[in-house]
Order: C-alpha cells, then structure tokens, then sequence
C-alpha cells in the first residue's frame, strides 16, 4: 500500500502529509475487496483473458461483453479497471483519441490488459483458481464483530450466527457448496506445487485426510502415488456430495457420535485389511 502513496506523492509533500496518505490509503483500503468480487463476479478477469496479451481493450468494449443494461456501466467497469491496476492486477496505458473536447485538451481513453497477479482470478475448466473466494455476508457479518472477540473471548462465528461454522455448513448447502468448491481450488494450485518437490509419500499404502472435504486433494495425490489407499475422513453433508475416485475410500463419523477419532481409527484399520 506505501507503494501506491510513493506513487502519489511529490518532492513538496511533507513527512507528515505522506503519513497522512498512507493512513488514508489503509482507511479506505476496504473497498478494494467490494470491488475485486465484483470483477470476478462480472468476468472482467476472463474477458482481458480471452482477449490476450496483445490486445488490450477500452472499457466499453469490455462492458459490451457484459451485455449490460445500464449506459453508464463501461465508465464504472473503468473505474474498477483503474483500482485492480492499482494493485497491478490489470495492466493499463492511455491513448489519446481524435479530435478534442472543444477546449484543447485531446480525448482520453485507457486500455486494459490481464497482468501476471490478475490471472490468478481467471476462471479455469478444471479448478485451481481463486475465482472461488467470493465474500459473502456470512462472513462478513462475523468479521464485523471482531472487536467482540477482542472483549468478550469465545467463538465469534458461533456468537453472530447462533451454531459452530461446520454445523452451519452442514445446514445451508449453497454456502457449503462455496465453501468446498473454494478450498477445492486452492488445494489444486498448493498440492501440485507441493508435489513437484516433496517426495515423503513415497512407501505410504494408507493415507488419511481428516476434513478433506471433497476428496480433491487426496486424489491428487493418489493420482501420482497410485499404489496408496486413500480415506477421505469429513462430515456427511460434505462426503454425500464427494465424488468418486479410484483407490479412494469416503467416511465420516456420525454427527451424534462422541468419539469421531476413535471411529477414524476403525474405518482406517478396516480398510487397511479390507483391502
């Protein structure tokens, strides 16, 4: 964020106006969130993808692309454009059009590519994108009683929403299905890192991943190591909706249960000798 002030500021700023910019800076940093959701909501990063490195695009024809309603929408898509390059998510460069405004002054208009940082919100077939990790009010409304947490102690999500936050996912399937379709690909983008340089899978038959959600991130490793066994070990509102895998075995505990480990320690032994 400094370095956005640095950008700013002039040889005639004092010490102190400096400061008082990057405390503005940080104040008003909030908004950057709203509107990096939006963009990946609109598929702003997706259009500058599809488009490519070559050719960059104006507002308005990215706002074309939107098959928006509203006539004032390419100058807010450029309004957003200009903070994500702020934050080098976007690469952007000035033209200047024919003709002038009457006053002397020529037209401006501002182009728009996809920078390095940016394609990290480009929406892939497969998965492993952070187009997923959308803000939502769910969340929100717990962050904004953080001070509470500070004064009081306990379990924030617990106080603001009234039920432990794997007991709320397994009561509201469209928030469950955000919430492991997010951590989905972020482990693809981890563990393929992970893979290309740990070895210490190697001589495993049995693997367990405790809340493994989907199952994602153990087939991934199982796809490489395929002579391991897997056991996919997470509560029943997010095993039900797992897909199968080869060598992949699902299991959870019962939501009643009291000894959900020693129930793990069961289903694991069972499935060592099963197999």
């Amino acid at each position: 964020m400094s370095a956005l002030v640095n950008q700013q500021s002039s040889s005639s700023m004092s010490e102190k106006e400096e400061a008082f910019g990057y405390a503005l800076c940080l104040r008003t940093s909030g908004f950057f969130p709203f509107v990096l959701d939006a963009a990946v909501q609109l598929g702003l990063f997706d259009i500058l993808a599809k488009a490519g490195p070559q050719a960059p695009l104006s507002s308005y024809q990215i706002a074309y692309q939107l098959h928006a309603n509203n006539p004032e929408a390419p100058s807010h898509v450029d309004r957003m454009l200009r903070l994500l390059a702020c934050y080098g998510l976007v690469s952007c460069v000035s033209r200047n059009l024919d003709g002038d405004n009457g006053d002397g002054n020529y037209k401006v208009e501002r182009l728009y590519g996809l920078a390095l940082p940016g394609k990290a919100f480009v929406r892939v077939e497969n998965g492993g994108a952070l187009a997923a990790f959308t803000m939502d009010k769910v969340k929100m409304e717990v962050w904004l009683h953080l001070k509470d947490l500070v004064l009081e102690s306990g379990n924030l999500f617990e106080k603001v929403h009234g039920m432990p936050t794997y007991q709320y996912v397994s009561l509201n399937p469209e928030y469950a299905r955000k919430f492991n379709t997010s951590m989905n690909d972020l482990s693809k983008i981890i563990m393929k890192k992970v893979l290309e340089k740990y070895q210490g899978f190697q001589g495993i038959s049995t693997l367990v991943d405790v809340g493994g959600g989907y199952g994602f991130t153990l087939n991934i490793i199982v796809s490489k190591y395929p002579f391991i066994k897997g056991i996919n070990y997470d509560l029943p509102h997010a095993i039900q909706h797992a897909p199968s895998y080869p060598n992949t075995y699902m299991s959870n505990p019962t939501l009643n249960s009291k000894y959900p480990f020693i129930l793990l320690i069961i289903y694991t032994l069972f499935f060592i000798f099963k197999l």
